[in-house]
């Protein structure tokens, strides 16, 4: 466009010289807004400019283009633009309503400060170098016949938590994990990008607790965020713990045991109780039943101890992180076209209820079947092929 137009390279009419570091909180602090564009390299890498940390750590009003993930991780913080006459309105608007400015730059804020600061990226770090170590040492143990136990020991399970903006039952549920009657566990908590205050102290409470793992996460989905913690996980079977349920003291002991006498099965589910915001048992008479792929068609396996082999989970892609709703089921849908499932008689878990619904989803039962539904005729489709094709190949 230059060449074509050489009257319009005339950005050079703005330039105030370089701008010292120093001194850019102090612009950042002192603008009324604060404009942000993406390079066409960073948006190729799914790169965030630093100016919208920079910008909102000062308290600034952002407008900036759109990037991979940065309505979700942001929300209200920031206000995005697609360009052009859009861009001019939203100055104009927002140049009249100073209100509106400082309550959006006070958001961003907030969000940089609980998340961004170099203290928690140095924490990060710090975790990411101790698992490494821990993996070094593990591998060197196996390597030299040190003994399983020993500092780098690879744990039978992992429990998976993923948590989300929940307070209620959340130090209970990781001391359920702690106060295992089998020791031979590690615990990953995958935080989905929650912004409360107080998950953050609670999460932050455990995490010098040996055995115990801590990710944080943009904000995406409860699939998504599992996904990530089994990547980490080094356990050879990963439970799953809603961060307001509970796991019984001898859970992980007793599904050993099945683990144990059912070496080729890759997917275990338990009974279960149901207890209150106060943690009584307010329901005994949800006990797992036998493993049906035809009755699996036509309803899920609610809610008990969930626990899959490691491999088996991996092999066909864990959770597609696109469906919302019904991620444990579709899980199972596509796990049972290739897999054995085995039910486990003894309850193990117990899960919340909440003025009579589920404190985990805030979806009505209108939507949950809608999903279900999606989900049968998506991954469902592929279980019916499966089992057409053991007819087949049974009666041939």
């Amino acid at each position: 466009m230059y060449r074509r137009q050489p009257e319009a390279n005339n950005w050079h009419r703005f330039w105030r010289g370089p701008l010292p570091l120093d001194d850019i909180a102090k612009l950042y602090s002192s603008a009324k807004i604060v404009l942000n564009y993406h390079e066409d390299s960073q948006r190729k890498w799914g790169m965030w400019n630093n100016r919208i940390y920079e910008a909102l750590g000062c308290g600034a009003l952002l407008i900036t283009d759109d990037a991979l993930g940065l309505r979700e991780e942001f929300g209200d913080a920031v206000v995005i633009t697609a360009g052009g006459a859009e861009t001019a309105r939203l100055i104009t608007h927002f140049l009249a309503h100073s209100d509106e400015r400082r309550r959006i730059g006070s958001l961003g804020r907030e969000i940089v400060r609980q998340r961004y600061v170099y203290s928690q990226w140095a924490r990060a770090v710090r975790e990411f170098y101790q698992r490494l170590l821990a993996t070094r040492h593990h591998l060197e143990g196996h390597r030299d016949g040190a003994s399983h136990q020993g500092r780098g020991h690879r744990p039978k399970f992992t429990v998976l938590m993923p948590v989300f903006e929940r307070i209620l039952g959340m130090r209970e549920a990781i001391d359920s994990v702690l106060g295992q009657t089998l020791a031979d566990w590690e615990l990953i908590i995958a935080d989905d990008g929650s912004r409360s205050p107080e998950v953050q102290r609670i999460v932050d409470a455990y995490r010098e607790t040996p055995g115990v793992y801590v990710i944080r996460l943009p904000h995406r989905c409860q699939g998504a965020a599992l996904n990530a913690a089994a990547r980490l996980a080094r356990g050879d079977y990963l439970c799953r713990l809603d961060s307001d349920d509970l796991l019984v003291p001898e859970a992980l002991e007793i599904l050993n045991g099945y683990i144990e006498r059912y070496p080729e099965v890759g997917y275990f589910y338990s009974s279960r109780y149901v207890i209150d915001e106060a943690g009584d048992i307010i329901e005994r008479h949800h006990k797992s039943i036998p493993f049906d792929s035809a009755l699996l068609l036509k309803r899920y396996i609610a809610n008990p101890l969930l626990c899959w082999k490691r491999q088996d989970f991996m092999a066909v892609g864990g959770f597609r992180e696109e469906v919302k709703y019904a991620e444990d089921y579709d899980l199972a849908l596509r796990m049972a076209c290739r897999f054995r499932f085995q039910n486990i008689e003894e309850f193990l878990y117990q899960v919340r209820y909440h003025s009579g619904r589920r404190l985990s989803t805030s979806f009505s039962p209108e939507e949950l079947r809608l999903a279900e539904a999606e989900v049968r005729a998506t991954s469902g489709e592929a279980l019916r092929a499966a089992l057409a094709m053991r007819n087949r190949r049974s009666n041939e």
